[in-house]
Formats: structure tokens, C-alpha cells, sequence
């Protein structure tokens, strides 16, 4: 199978992978900063490549993996397949993104006043709201997708979104993961629509396929899929056993939990990521009724 990745940087998440196979792109990277400034896809990819895409497949509406989709002139008009129920996101992106920069505004009460993350404005100044994409087509577990010529199957990967997918190329032992498998091997809480049990569902499925090599939406191709996929299992059990004994009868910030599981030294960024992903634990025991979860002034947290 012949395929090439190009990596799209952008202003928040450092750089995201897109696929050309035949003439299909897989995601198309971040929005930009601000208004006037050019889609990052548009930057860090040949013309010649995007205008010879006919068709895009989304692996999840997040704006990393949707920005280009959203902003970029030459593939406002391409034809899209999304996971069923992603085309919500997509048809209504400025809609979308304001609850998701709702929801940042809470999780960023629980950094550090210094940390560069807590006055951080993204985007400024974008419009959503003169465009609707092309949704072609709307797929659902166990479908089959051209990428160029070669067959895909749709799997139905939940947790980093309720929408996810990963694409299975049976021939070659290949899977498009998108945010499913990442090489630090941690879960990353998606806004809105995230879920840890399904994460780890989703991974138990993936290792059942048997890869040979997975295609992530960040970093490397990934040659050693097994131990990929048990290491992020392995280290979701230990994140959640950390989060429970960080969490007691009196009420807790999420910050103060972070600070338990945290280094100190880590970088602005490391802590904001994983404050989201120590979020998203919580969430579950809140949800299987082990604590209780309050963001009305903040985020905080206690045990029943």
C-alpha cells in the first residue's frame, strides 16, 4: 500500500498527521491562530497535493484534525466521510467550538496562575459561519471505505470521542488510529465527548485485530502495535489507581490532585494536557458514583 504522511504544525498541539493514499486525504491538521492567517494545511503541504484530493476521510471532529477541512479554501469543497454523528460537529463548527472553549475556561482554573495556558485566546476572530462542508457520507462500525483503491474498514473507536474511527487495511496489517494509539501511551481527554472505558475498549479491540503498523494522528508510524497498545493500557490502570488515591472525603481541587500525581519541574504544557487527562478519570468515578464532581466554581472533587 502506498501512502505518504506529511505532519501539520499548528498553534496549540505541536503537529498533527494527515495521509494522501491515492487520492484520498485522512484528516487535514489544526484551525489557525486568528483570523487572516493561512490553514496550516495550506502551509505545510505542496498545492499540488491538495488540489489533486478528491475525497477526505475524517477520523474524529476535533479541531486538530478538522482545522484544514474548516479553513482551508481548497478543501471546503472536497467530499467528506465521517463516523456517524460527527457531521453535528462539522455542519457547526463555530457552535461546537465555543462549548469546547467553555469547557477549556473551567479545566484552566486548575493550572497554575503562571502557566502561560491560563490567559491563552484561541482562535481570535474566526467565522464558521459561511460555509458548509460537503458530508458525502456518514459511516458506522464494520463499513468499508475506498482510500484511493485501497479497501478500508470502519472500526468504531471511541474514548479520545464518541465519534472516532479507525481504518483497518486488512491487506497490509495497517490501521489509521487517529488519537486512539499515541506514543507516550497516555489517554487524552477530547472535549465534550470523552470517555476512559471506552478508551480502553476501544484499545482491547484494536490488539485484537492483530496490527502489523498503526498510522497515529501525532508522531511516528508505530512498528511495534502490541506493546504499543498494552503499554497504553497498562499506564490507563495505573493513571486511574493514582487518581482514586488523590481523592479524599474533603473537597479537592483538580489542581491540588494534579500536584499529587505531578512533577513539579514538567513543562506549562505537559500539566495542561494532563490536567485534562487526570479530568477524564474523575469523570468516570463521578459517573460510576465513586465522587462527586462540582465545576461550579472551578473544578473540584470529593469522595462519597
Amino acid at each position: 500500500m502506498e501512502y505518504e504522511r506529511f505532519e501539520v504544525r499548528d498553534p496549540m498541539f505541536g503537529a498533527s498527521n494527515v495521509y494522501v493514499i491515492g487520492e484520498t486525504l485522512v484528516d487535514t491538521g489544526s484551525i489557525p491562530k486568528s483570523a487572516g492567517s493561512v490553514a496550516p494545511i495550506e502551509r505545510d503541504l505542496d498545492e499540488t497535493v491538495l488540489t489533486n484530493v478528491d475525497r477526505i476521510v475524517v477520523t474524529h471532529p476535533h479541531v486538530d484534525h478538522i482545522g484544514g477541512s474548516e479553513t482551508a479554501q481548497t478543501l471546503r469543497t472536497v467530499p467528506h466521510v465521517v463516523y456517524e454523528g460527527a457531521e453535528t460537529v462539522l455542519t457547526d463548527f463555530g457552535g461546537y467550538l465555543d462549548q469546547v472553549i467553555t469547557e477549556w475556561r473551567s479545566i484552566q482554573r486548575a493550572l497554575p496562575p503562571e502557566n502561560d495556558l491560563v490567559d491563552f485566546e484561541w482562535p481570535r476572530g474566526l467565522s464558521f459561519a459561511d460555509h458548509t462542508l460537503d458530508i458525502e457520507q456518514t459511516v458506522s462500525d464494520g463499513d468499508t471505505v475506498q482510500l484511493g483503491d485501497e479497501p478500508f474498514e470502519v472500526m468504531h473507536t471511541p474514548g479520545h470521542d464518541r465519534h472516532h474511527l479507525a481504518l483497518v487495511h486488512k491487506q497490509s496489517g495497517t490501521v489509521i488510529t487517529g488519537d486512539l494509539v499515541l506514543e507516550h501511551g497516555y489517554f487524552i481527554r477530547g472535549p465534550l465527548r470523552a470517555g476512559v472505558a471506552a478508551y480502553e475498549t476501544s484499545l482491547q479491540r484494536l490488539k485484537e485485530v492483530d496490527p502489523m503498523q498503526l498510522f497515529p494522528g501525532h508522531g511516528d508510524v508505530i512498528e511495534d502495535p502490541i506493546q504499543a497498545i498494552d503499554h497504553c493500557l497498562e499506564i490507563s490502570k495505573e493513571l486511574r489507581r493514582g487518581v482514586r488515591t488523590a481523592v479524599t472525603n474533603t473537597p479537592t481541587t483538580l489542581g491540588a490532585v494534579v500536584d499529587r500525581l505531578l512533577d513539579e519541574a514538567v513543562d506549562d504544557y505537559t500539566r495542561w494536557l494532563f490536567t485534562t487527562t487526570a479530568l477524564a478519570y474523575l469523570e468516570e468515578m463521578a459517573d460510576d458514583g465513586a465522587l462527586v464532581l462540582d465545576w461550579e466554581d472551578g473544578v473540584t472533587v470529593r469522595s462519597t
